[in-house]
This record gives C-alpha cells, structure tokens and sequence, in this order.
C-alpha cells in the first residue's frame, strides 16, 4: 500500500512538473514554483485575486510631507497584476491641500502590497477637516476589490487666529449756535451724532466663519461717558467669512457742547466663535477741543 501511495504522488509531481515546463501554470495562474524548492497550489487564479485599498488619515503639518494609502492583493499570483489610480477633489482641492497624482500600479508574480504616496500640501488657514479621493480602476489579472475608491483624510492642525480691537480717540466737535457754550471750533451742529469706528481685527485669515459679538458700555473710571448722553449704546455680531480679517463697529457719539474734560467709554468683544480673544475693550475718547485743555484744537 505504500509503495501505491509513493508511485501516486510521484506521477502527479511529475504531470505538475510538465505543466511547468509547458508553462500552463504561469499562463493560468494556478501554481507557482515553491519558495522552498518544491510546487506550490495555493497560488490563486486571477479571478479568484482580488485589489483592495485601504484609507488613510494624515496631519496637515505631517513630518514626512505626505500621506501613503495602502493597496494589496488578497493572495499571491503567478501573474504579473496591474492597476491604475487616480485622486479626485472632495472638500480637499487638488493645488491648494494636495498634489494630484495618478498612475499604474504593478504587482509582479508573488508581490502582495504596494503603496500610493501622496504629497500634502501645508496652509495657515485654521479650517475643517478636509478630503479627498482616491479610486483604482482597470484591474489586469485580478479583480477590484470592494470598496474601490477610499477617502484620505487631512486633519487641520493651524491654531485659530486671535480677533484684536483698537482703541479710538474723537473730537466733539460743534459749531456755535449763539448758545452758552459759543465759540467753539468749527464742526457739527449741537446734538448732532459724530461716528466713531473701532476697527476688529483677525491676526490671520481663517478657513472657518468666525463670529464675534460686540456690545457697548460706559465708561467705567470719571469722567465716562453716558448714554444715551454723550453717545448711543449698540450691540450686534461680527461675521468674518472665510479669508475676511477686518470688521468695523461704528458708535454714534453726541456733540452737547457742554463745558467737559475727555469722557471713554468702552466696546467691548464677547460670544466669539472660531476664534480667541487677544484684546477684547476697545477704549473710546471723547475729546472737547474748548474744555479739554487743547486750546481749541483737539
């Protein structure tokens, strides 16, 4: 009985054997050389060997400068394997976040992975999470995997810009309407409303809406301005759309011509959104040219 088995197994060694010779494996796909000398059948055919892709998420500011996304087989083939690849825009832009790349992958006889790298590209912008595709297609000898196309994730990693609003200094300013505070420079009528404007400022453009809310008060040390006296009290929100840094709050103060030192009051940042707070009081002066001691001159 053995002698049987022995015979057996050398009669299908040697039709392998000739088929290897006739070079019918390497055209089907079905076996291969052994590594270790002898044959080996688990060498699949091509359409049981299957390309996949995996995704891949990466830093903004990654050391390496790019991303690798992995591709392989789901087992060695005799074969030589090919397919192409492509990247395609999602909220990520080709140019602006990442370098476009496309190209063939080649997988020779018992290669099972390979990898696409992909250069990602830096910006100041504080901004979302962005991605972008990338797809195989045009499989030769094998069979795509699903899925085919995958996302590459670029996660943001800029600080968020710091909003800045200045202080401002106005000159009352009237005209004289035979009142008893006459003599007064040249300048508006009494009662009527001076604009003044605080400017807000972003340190850096953003890839986000930032929002930031703004409301006045008076001033808080003597002498301060009251309203709705000396100016009229306003609120509201600023919306910085993406790219935007600057944003304007104006503030009506009052010319009443009375006999007066410097009076402030204050602008105040608060509710802010995408964004942190580097000078949040802006400090407004009002100035009288005749009271103020400046000889009429503010």
């Amino acid at each position: 009985m053995l002698v049987r088995l022995k015979a057996y197994r050398w009669f299908i060694l040697g039709i392998v054997a000739v088929l290897l010779a006739l070079g019918v494996g390497a055209q089907t796909g079905l076996i291969s050389p052994d590594i270790g000398g002898g044959t080996s059948l688990a060498v699949r055919s091509a359409a049981q060997v299957t390309i996949n892709i995996g995704s891949a998420v990466v830093g903004e500011r990654n050391t390496t400068g790019g991303v690798t996304v992995p591709v392989w087989l789901s087992g060695a083939s005799a074969q030589k394997i090919t397919v192409d690849y492509t990247t395609a825009d999602g909220s990520a832009v080709a140019g602006s976040d990442y370098t476009t790349k496309r190209g063939t992958l080649t997988f020779d006889p018992g290669q099972t992975a390979k990898v696409i790298e992909i250069i990602i590209l830096n910006d100041a912008l504080n901004e979302p999470d962005e991605q972008f595709v990338v797809s195989l297609s045009n499989p030769v000898n094998a069979v795509s995997g699903s899925p085919s196309s995958v996302a590459v994730v670029i996660q943001d990693d800029d600080p968020v810009p710091t909003l800045f609003i200045n202080d401002v200094r106005v000159c009352e300013g009237y005209v004289n309407l035979g009142g008893p505070f006459g003599g007064g420079p040249p300048g508006v009528a009494l009662g009527t409303g001076v604009p003044v404007v605080f400017m807000v400022t972003l340190s850096a453009a953003s890839g986000r809406t930032v929002t930031v809310g703004y409301a006045t008060a008076d001033g808080a040390s003597f002498p301060g301005a009251i309203a709705p006296y000396d100016y009229y009290s306003t609120s509201g929100t600023l919306v910085f759309s993406p790219g935007e840094t600057t944003k304007n709050v104006t503030v009506i103060i009052i010319a009443d011509g009375a006999p007066e030192g410097d009076e402030t009051f204050l602008v105040n940042l608060l509710s802010f959104v995408n964004a942190n707070i580097a000078k949040g009081q802006g400090v407004g002066t009002i100035r009288n040219p005749l009271y103020g001691g400046y000889g009429g001159v503010c």
